[in-house]
């Protein structure tokens, strides 16, 4: 079904179950009945990276990456390792990861590369706060560039969350790269299946710089793409703890992932996140 109210036009609402159960970066489109939520309301900016809205406070994590180098009291690079998804066509290299002129660089890099005992044709990158910082419910947001043409985002990008027993813990998309469009999913267990519900926004173009948030909170989960409401849940909330992962890899665009093209750089000015008090 496609969801229509509000002013956010084209965005198409699926729930459905995890192909295999195995997959930890997205689903493929189903449909379902009921369940999303859509207004023109304006997001809750939090404030500054130094000062907090009334209610939230100072940010709990905060990188604005204006250093030379990856923080590693925040951040895990990950890698050489296999990909999150079977279908990707890449790898994750710490090679792939730098940070320069105050943004952190995801290079997709047109480089072959093996890991796990299996071959993949292009290199690309995940980091993560795993052991570093994890939080039940609040604010997150970061600022994105998404390389991509005539309104379609190129590769596997992301921007996301998860606990640290998957499915169990749940996952939350921020943002995906989700067939050339920008994606926002959850996903919840039913049982040891991964339930996935969520949406993309078709037609609009979000390639280039963009801001992507989450407030997730007891009982819902509301989606903000540039200070807009994009999507609401509020089925299967969880309430363990999460890490944040930054991720940009390929896959086949008949699935999941956009057009392939490498070399690409997914580039990232923040990531910030709040707790209300």
């Amino acid at each position: 079904m496609t969801c229509k109210a509000g002013s956010q036009p084209n965005q198409d609402w699926f729930e459905n179950a995890a192909p295999g159960g195995g997959s930890s970066s997205g689903p493929s489109a189903g449909s379902a009945s009921g369940g999303c939520t859509y207004d023109g309301v304006v997001a809750p900016f939090i404030g500054s990276a130094t000062t907090g809205a009334s209610g939230w406070g100072s940010p709990t994590f905060d990188d604005e990456f204006n250093s030379s180098r990856i923080d590693t009291s925040k951040w895990v690079v990950e890698g050489p390792r296999r990909p999150n998804n079977p279908q990707e066509y890449a790898c994750y290299s710490p090679g792939s990861v730098s940070v320069s002129g105050g943004y952190l660089h995801l290079a997709l890099q047109d480089t072959s590369c093996s890991a796990g005992g299996s071959n993949y044709q292009y290199t690309g990158a995940q980091m993560s706060t795993a052991g570093l910082f994890s939080q039940t419910y609040g604010y997150y947001e970061a600022r994105l560039y998404s390389p991509g043409s005539n309104g379609t985002i190129y590769n596997w990008g992301a921007f996301w969350l998860t606990g640290n027993n998957w499915p169990a813990g749940g996952e939350i998309d921020v943002f995906e790269g989700f067939h050339g469009a920008a994606g926002w999913h959850f996903m919840y267990p039913d049982g040891s299946t991964p339930i996935w519900q969520g949406g993309f926004q078709q037609g609009q173009d979000y390639t280039g710089w963009h801001i992507y948030a989450v407030d997730w909170e007891p009982g819902y989960i509301r989606y903000y793409y540039d200070g807009k409401l994009v999507g609401t849940i509020t089925r299967g909330i969880v309430s363990s703890p999460m890490r944040i992962l930054l991720t940009y890899s390929t896959g086949p665009l008949d699935n999941v992932g956009g057009p392939v093209s490498v070399p690409q750089t997914m580039k990232v000015d923040y990531v910030r996140a709040w707790k209300k008090n």
